[in-house]
């Protein structure tokens, strides 16, 4: 009967080993989702914005009563392709022809903001979209239609001072 008593202890002691190295491992867990979660600007080891953390990423740190504040603005350009051809209208025999592609521009800012040493808050903007076409290649043709046509790679400003439309006909780049 002791052997039994003693062999429910050793059994006890090795639950209780197992149930703490679990809870130790989640805990360890927990504390590893926290700093990856942690607020802009936040001390990674720490839920506590700090000036020298926020400018080291390249964000604006700010403190005004009692708020410390850290304030990041990204910004993402996409090049879109294919690119889109647009003519002028003819000018006796000359017209020109301009390249282009749209270059979309996504800017969103977020702000971690804390007071004292509660929790810090993040807020962030809707992001701001803008979207244009931007000129890649003007080309003049001269002598349109005629055996004498030539063909000159001309600079962008020919084709930016002219009304252009879409050579498919959807309208006009800038009228």
């Amino acid at each position: 009967m002791v052997s039994a008593a003693f062999a429910t202890v050793n059994s006890m002691k090795t639950l209780t080993r197992s149930a703490l190295s679990l809870a130790f491992a989640g805990a360890l867990s927990l504390v590893g989702a926290t700093a990856a979660t942690a607020a802009p600007g936040a001390h990674p080891n720490q839920d506590r914005i700090t000036q020298s953390s926020c400018e080291a990423d390249g964000s604006t740190y700010s403190f005004s009563k009692g708020i410390r504040s850290c304030e990041t603005t990204t910004t993402e350009t996409v090049i879109d392709v294919p690119r889109r051809a647009a003519v002028t209208p003819l000018e006796g025999l000359t017209y020109h022809h301009g390249t282009y592609h749209q270059e979309t521009t996504t800017t969103t800012t977020s702000t971690s903001a804390q007071r004292g040493k509660q929790t810090p808050t993040v807020t962030a903007t809707d992001p701001v979209i803008e979207q244009e076409w931007v000129l890649d290649a003007c080309l003049r043709i001269d002598n349109y239609g005629t055996p004498q046509s030539t063909r000159y790679l001309v600079d962008g400003s020919e084709c930016e001072q002219r009304p252009m439309y879409w050579g498919d006909g959807s309208g006009y780049v800038r009228p």
